[in-house]
């Protein structure tokens, strides 16, 4: 065996399971930076994803009538998390988008979770993202992604019902616990990621506690999410209203199985304005 055939085993061997994930996160990026905006939505996401245009959509039915346009969005995946079944994966990573013009770009970092098909490929089952004006790409990371495979499962009929629950118990926790943050502080992974508008992700449960924005307090009610068959990973989405505002807000939240129980792996916040 040649020097390369052995080195080229290696690398097939040691390829790490979520790789599969960043790969389609990369390949979409690639399709959009070749063609356009449309023509990678339209490949990519799910028969039954969801876009926020504004409030909660389908992404192949508001993708199939969209026409395209000379705007670009280039993005790159910097971390993704994939469950323990291998079947759904988070990723995320900055963005910049700039409009036909072409002129001055809008930075941000997105938030996306993938599901493996029936055919085996991977395809967009939601995504969103927060803008902020810290991450040009001459400052993208050098390390193009890292990441990580979760390991405990939880098989149950109820599995999804049990993960809608824990949002609901979340927005409560808001109001018995003093506020929005406490709450968070309770039901977050120690390596959550924190997702507000006008700032970088806050990495860390202790981080984003100390350094995040959080509204005084808020209600919502998931309007849908998944769960992988393994009961490792899964979303919720949905709106709320701040308290004491007619201000409204949409959430994605991302949820792993930890000691028995779902926390927060990443929380997306932002307003909304219908």
């Amino acid at each position: 065996m040649s020097m390369v055939s052995m080195w080229l085993l290696s690398t097939l061997v040691h390829e790490p399971v979520w790789h599969p994930v960043a790969e389609a996160e990369r390949a979409f990026a690639q399709t959009s930076r070749e063609s356009t905006i449309v023509e990678a939505f339209k490949k990519w996401v799910a028969d039954d994803s969801i876009l926020f245009r504004p409030t909660p959509v389908n992404g192949a039915d508001f993708f199939r009538e969209k026409k395209p346009s000379k705007a670009t969005l280039w993005w790159q995946p910097t971390h993704v998390v994939i469950s323990a079944d291998r079947s759904m994966g988070l990723s995320t990573g900055p963005y910049v988008f700039r409009d036909e013009a072409g002129g001055q770009g809008y930075y941000g970092h997105f938030l996306s979770v993938w599901g493996k098909q029936a055919d085996g490929s991977w395809r967009v089952l939601i995504d969103d993202g927060v803008s902020h004006d810290d991450m040009p790409e001459a400052n993208w990371p050098e390390k193009l992604v890292e990441g990580r495979a979760l390991q405990e499962t939880r098989k149950s009929e109820k599995g999804w019902q049990i993960l809608a629950e824990r949002d609901r118990h979340y927005a409560g926790l808001v109001e018995r616990s003093g506020g929005w943050k406490q709450a968070f502080e309770k039901v977050a992974s120690q390596n959550v990621r924190l997702y507000r508008r006008g700032t970088r992700p806050i990495q860390g449960r202790d981080a984003a506690v100390a350094k995040g924005a959080f509204e005084a307090g808020g209600t919502w009610e998931p309007m849908g999410g998944k769960l992988d068959g393994s009961g490792s990973l899964g979303f919720t989405y949905g709106t709320g209203r701040y308290a004491n505002s007619e201000k409204e807000f949409l959430y994605l939240r991302v949820w792993q199985l930890e000691k028995g129980e779902y926390r927060l792996l990443a929380e997306l916040v932002r307003g909304l304005k219908r």
